[in-house]
């Protein structure tokens, strides 16, 4: 009885009252705040990535940083402020890596790519129908790469 009527009394604190709570050990603090934002910053993924797995991912990693981070926060600024912005760096974070993945995999497609091409008929190479079908053959496979995930 006693816990309900604690936890009815925290719900009807701010979001940063709440975070200071949790700072303090009270873990239903927490619950309330997993709660209060867990559809919206879901959905903020969700929006950004569009990709329901990703989304997840992100979310959940977004949830252990607060709890980690718990104890540095201050409330100078509201809740949200913090709790988005480290969504917005973790977004950050995983576009950067995707980018570091996608220049990998781009210099080794393109030097694939340009081994996988065709010779240059320098005077009794390939017949043109030999030709025709490796340059299809290359254009399938590069097709079927931009398909993987980009991880992948």
């Amino acid at each position: 009885m006693q816990n309900e009527v604690m936890e009815q009394q925290l719900e009807t604190l701010e979001d940063e009252e709440l975070m200071a709570c949790y700072q303090q050990g009270q873990h239903t603090a927490f619950d309330i705040l997993y709660h209060r934002h867990k559809a919206p910053l879901y959905r903020y993924f969700l929006r950004q990535c569009r990709e329901k797995s990703l989304a997840e991912d992100l979310y959940q990693d977004v949830w252990s940083r607060v709890i980690k981070g718990s104890e540095s926060y201050q409330a100078s600024a509201k809740f949200t402020t913090w709790l988005y912005r480290i969504a917005y760096n973790r977004m950050i974070d995983h576009v950067r890596s995707l980018k570091t993945v996608n220049k990998l995999a781009g210099s080794q497609l393109g030097d694939d790519s340009a081994a996988a091409e065709p010779p240059a008929d320098i005077g009794g190479g390939q017949d043109p129908r030999q030709q025709t079908e490796q340059a299809q053959q290359v254009s399938f496979l590069k097709e079927c790469l931009s398909l993987l995930p980009p991880k992948q």
